[in-house]
């Protein structure tokens, strides 16, 4: 074979592996290449580097919570068919108690599914977020003339100079996510129980003809059902919460990166620079 065709040949093998390349864009690698650096340069890294990875080190038993769908808060024929047994002149609140407890547990079982359930999916996604989803320009240029370089002393030194920076960003991030997520677990408990309550008397209540004992177990839904209406709303904004700490994370991390790879001069944002929306948080979908 002809030079100039093995020169062709390998030349279009090495844009293949470029293009490829962008798949391989993720924290690990980073994490894996620092590592390698550091010990080619004899230079000691001070501190672990799974913070550029997870948030927590419990970060797989968090992400784990929000993998399965929220539970349905009530099915829609038991709902019917405890309706159906609510005394027709029953009142609550200026309606009659049916309209009540069929609005509102609707309303609840919508939220449950949808507005709940898009929250879980938007964290699961946070906590799949990956290098190659930094949409942002000359981000992979900068990657790779870094992961290809040979590793150098002085740049070693400046990575481990400016993880003090990082650390401490991470260590704030890490407690407002531990504070949200206690109180994210109480909410969560509550809202289960008021769930379990509503499904325990509903069913109750369907078997029931005595009417003494209807009247009852619908006051108590109707208590169950109050309690869940003022529940899912803080449920709902401690997921959103929790939801931001990860996008915010999203965001540090990359940043952090950035310095890595000498693509920034500090690791942290300087006042009055401009926010990251070109790196797409809401959409990740790769794995980091």
């Amino acid at each position: 074979m002809k030079p100039f065709t093995l020169l062709l040949l390998f030349s279009i093998s090495l844009f293949i592996q470029l293009i490829n390349a962008d798949g391989d864009m993720t924290f690990q690698s980073l994490v894996e290449k620092l590592e390698e650096n550091a010990k080619a340069t004899k230079q000691k890294l001070k501190h672990d580097l799974c913070f550029l990875q997870h948030i927590s080190p419990s970060t797989y038993k968090l992400w784990l919570s929000f993998t399965q769908a929220p539970p349905k808060f009530l099915a829609f024929d038991i709902m019917e068919n405890m309706l159906k047994k609510v005394p027709l002149d029953m009142i609550t609140d200026g309606q009659s108690t049916r309209d009540f407890l069929r609005n509102h547990i609707t309303g609840a079982i919508e939220q449950q599914t949808a507005e709940i359930g898009d929250l879980y999916q938007q964290i699961c996604a946070a906590h799949r977020y990956s290098l190659s989803d930094a949409k942002k320009p000359q981000f992979a240029h900068y990657y790779w003339a870094w992961y290809q370089k040979v590793a150098d002393k002085k740049d070693m030194k400046r990575i481990i100079k400016g993880m003090n920076l990082m650390i401490s960003d991470h260590y704030q991030l890490l407690q407002q996510l531990n504070g949200k997520m206690e109180r994210l677990e109480i909410f969560r408990s509550l809202a289960k129980t008021c769930s379990a309550l509503v499904k325990y008397y509903s069913r109750k209540m369907i078997s029931l003809k005595e009417l003494d004992l209807i009247v009852e177990y619908s006051q108590d839904i109707v208590y169950a059902v109050r309690k869940t209406l003022s529940v899912q709303p803080k449920l709902i904004q401690k997921l959103q919460d929790v939801k931001k700490i990860l996008m915010n994370y999203n965001k540090r991390r990359t940043r952090w990166a950035e310095f890595i790879i000498d693509m920034r001069q500090s690791p942290i944002a300087h006042q009055g620079e401009p926010s990251m929306e070109e790196v797409n948080f809401e959409n990740c979908c790769c794995v980091v």
